[in-house]
């Protein structure tokens, strides 16, 4: 029969004939579990992992390009409109006519 059990990170551990709980737990916390994952060899989604983050990379280039085109596109139309309208006076229309219901 186990003195102490605990699981540290994915390991399972056990100690068996401990002089007490205590000296059980002290052991215990000297287990560390540290992950690493790597290959022992090439990496097989290294294509898969390539091609995410250049599809990545190109939307957010394409996002902020258009979206910084269309931010100029508006601020140009704008500009011309408010040049037109120094430039060009619109007529007054049916309203500003005496008389008229509109």
């Amino acid at each position: 029969m186990p003195t102490a059990y605990r699981r540290v990170g994915n390991y399972a551990v056990f100690v068996f004939d401990a002089p007490g709980a205590e000296a059980a737990n002290q052991l215990i916390d000297q287990v560390k579990y540290q992950q690493v994952v790597q290959w022992l060899g090439q990496n097989p989604f290294a294509y898969e992992q390539a091609t995410r983050e250049f599809t990545e990379t190109t939307l957010g280039v394409l996002v902020s390009v258009s979206a910084n085109l269309g931010f100029s596109a508006g601020r140009l139309s704008g500009g011309w409109r408010t040049l037109w309208r120094a430039v060009v006076p619109f007529p007054a229309g049916p309203a500003a006519v005496p008389g008229s219901l509109c």
